[in-house]
């Protein structure tokens, strides 16, 4: 549990902070699972930071505000599976004088909306556009998504109210659906800039990493 040439170093950190950072490229997050040599670490870090500084000065802004969409939208499709299923299970359970029938009935409704669509995410990153009809297409898309999300959050609160189901805990969507600007704002996890801070030392002392 410690290193005794460097007793201040952590042994170990797992590369969580980068695989699960979703304002980086998918394909760099798959990149990270793996064994590092001293001589690629220090390009490997530099290329991490450098692109976390170009999305705090508002590069790539575009690209990842599709990725949000792809996210946040994969979020209310697999919550939307998840309740419906629940609410197929309780009912095929209770009778027609089963508690909370009246909340079951308004979620099934609620679920025979069509099915959130997941939205595509891009492939490559790609520099930002110009021009502001852009931007308010973003402000739009935005705004509904969160109505959404929130009307998820109070759908899923009313549902969790009329059963006592053990072991069965709604996700509350609307807690898990975040603005955009909050989306970026993952540059700045704790947890992340104790990772980097964490790696730099590594490099300055001519260390690599080992995939175990």
């Amino acid at each position: 549990g410690r290193l005794v040439a460097f007793p201040g170093l952590r042994p170990c950190f797992r590369v969580y902070p980068i695989t699960g950072s979703l304002v980086l490229p998918p394909q760099w997050r798959l990149r990270a699972f793996r064994s590092f040599l001293p001589s690629d670490l220090g390009r490997q870090l530099d290329e991490w930071r450098e692109w976390f500084e170009a999305v705090d000065r508002g590069e790539y802004r575009d690209y990842l505000f599709e990725v949000y969409l792809h996210e946040m939208s994969k979020r209310l499709f697999l919550g939307w599976i998840d309740v419906r299923d629940h609410v197929e299970e309780v009912a095929s359970r209770t009778g027609s004088r089963a508690p909370g029938e009246r909340r079951a009935r308004l979620c099934r409704e609620y679920l025979e909306q069509p099915e959130p669509e997941i939205r595509p995410a891009p492939i490559q990153p790609y520099p930002n556009g110009t021009g502001t009809a852009r931007e308010a297409r973003r402000t739009e898309q935005e705004r509904v998504l969160l109505v959404r999300a929130r009307g998820w959050d109070e759908t899923l609160r009313d549902w969790a109210s009329s059963i006592n189901e053990q072991g069965w805990r709604p996700v509350y969507l609307g807690e898990e659906i975040v603005p955009f600007d909050d989306f970026l704002a993952q540059t700045r996890d704790p947890w992340l800039l104790e990772f980097l801070e964490w790696a730099g030392t590594c490099r300055s002392l001519r260390m690599g990493w080992f995939l175990s």
